[in-house]
């Protein structure tokens, strides 16, 4: 017979002591057994392993860091020997798109006004050609200028080093290393000079029509170019976003170019001015070199410094009419670079000199005297496309 809840109410209490004690053991054996030196070193084996696997999971993800960081410079590496391989054709196709860049929004202005793009392209794309010409037309003459000054720099420098050296005790060396450096120096050699300059230009008119016709198909197919960009990704914010910096970068592009140009081409109508004044040869060509080089922070100025001590000590008639150019130029350099630039640029533009520095260096080695033209414009791009999207991230706070 099954028992009631009585009769368990009624059991002997010695039952229910036998069963606490039995617990009591099956309690004290657990914890005997879990206090085993085979369970302890399984549970520090345990730790151990995954210690080391988070240790292993840091040094792979420190390794793949490294191995990106490695990727991205052999990239680099690659890119730039392909672009230096490479330089007699992409260069003047690089050098077309970015002048496109810099026409393009022109062409946009003008039609607020009614005048048609095609109008605007044309005269942009005629006045740049006939400025080129004009350029190399005025600047060629210099061979023959210089093959005829040759024995008055050698007279010249020759004065100069020995006066230079007397206060060393040095002068018949200075002197005989001066006419050393110019004794090979005659008319047959600047006429060899002009060939090899003349065989330099064939290549050159090669990329200066590479040049031309990239220039003409991107401004008329600037819009169709503009929307195949702006396609090439998906999502409609993105393109919308794509397309905002593409304009912006245009616009901030062409507002700096113009601003500097009409910035280099008073300066350079000061200096024409002031060298006319004080007698000094070749007014225009220093004016137009001034409007070139000016194109270039940092660096123009200070080769056109440096071209202007050269005139001062080997062509000049006196030191006082050698050092007025001189004098003339640092002013006005002076205050357009302290007072007018900042002014009328403002500081959407502002570039770092020491990257303005690295640009010209890199590009100059890379692709030569057009490099250096093209330096400045990368890094205008550049700076545009980092506003656009690095001013999305916030303010960076250390720590």
């Amino acid at each position: 017979m099954r028992g009631t809840p009585e009769d368990a109410n009624t059991q002997p209490k010695g039952t229910e002591g036998t069963a606490a004690a039995f617990l009591l053991r099956k309690q004290e054996e657990f914890f005997r057994m879990n206090s085993q030196p085979q369970v302890l070193r399984a549970l520090n084996d345990t730790s151990a392993s995954a210690a080391r696997s988070e240790r292993a999971q840091r040094l792979s993800v420190k390794w793949l860091r490294i191995i990106g960081i490695c990727l991205i410079v052999l990239t680099v590496l690659a890119l730039g020997a392909m672009l230096a391989l490479t330089r007699t054709v992409v260069m003047p196709i690089v050098a077309g798109i970015v002048i496109g860049l810099i026409m393009g929004p022109l062409g946009d202005r003008a039609r607020r006004y009614k005048v048609p793009p095609g109008l605007t392209y044309t005269v942009l794309v005629v006045g740049f050609s006939a400025g080129l010409m004009v350029l190399a037309s005025s600047l060629m003459p210099a061979l023959d200028t210089f093959s005829t000054l040759v024995p008055q720099i050698k007279e010249r420098l020759a004065s100069l080093s020995s006066h230079f050296a007397q206060g060393f005790g040095a002068a018949n060396l200075f002197s005989g290393a001066a006419s050393l450096s110019f004794s090979g120096i005659d008319q047959a050699t600047v006429i060899d000079w002009a060939g090899r300059a003349v065989s330099l230009l064939t290549p050159a008119l090669s990329q200066l029509l590479i040049f031309l016709f990239t220039l003409i198909l991107f401004l008329a197919g600037r819009d169709e170019i503009r929307r195949s960009v702006t396609m090439s990704v998906k999502g409609r914010e993105k393109r919308l976003m794509l397309l905002k910096t593409y304009s912006n970068v245009e616009n901030r592009l062409t507002d700096y170019f113009v601003v500097v140009s009409f910035v280099n081409l008073v300066l350079a109508g000061l200096v024409g001015l002031s060298f006319f004044i004080l007698d000094v040869p070749g007014p225009m060509r220093w004016a137009m070199m001034v409007f070139l080089l000016n194109f270039l922070p940092v660096v123009g100025p200070l080769m056109i410094k440096g071209a202007l001590v050269i005139y001062a000590l080997l062509f000049a008639p006196t030191l006082f009419d050698g050092l007025m150019p001189l004098l003339v130029f640092f002013a006005l350099s002076l205050v357009e670079a302290n007072l007018v630039t900042p002014r009328v640029v403002g500081t959407r533009m502002t570039l770092n000199p020491l990257l303005v520095f690295i640009s010209v260096i890199f590009w100059t080695w890379l692709w030569g005297f057009p490099g250096a033209f093209l330096a400045m414009p990368f890094l205008a791009i550049a700076s545009a496309v980092h506003a656009e999207y690095g001013k999305e991230r916030g303010p960076f706070l250390p720590g």
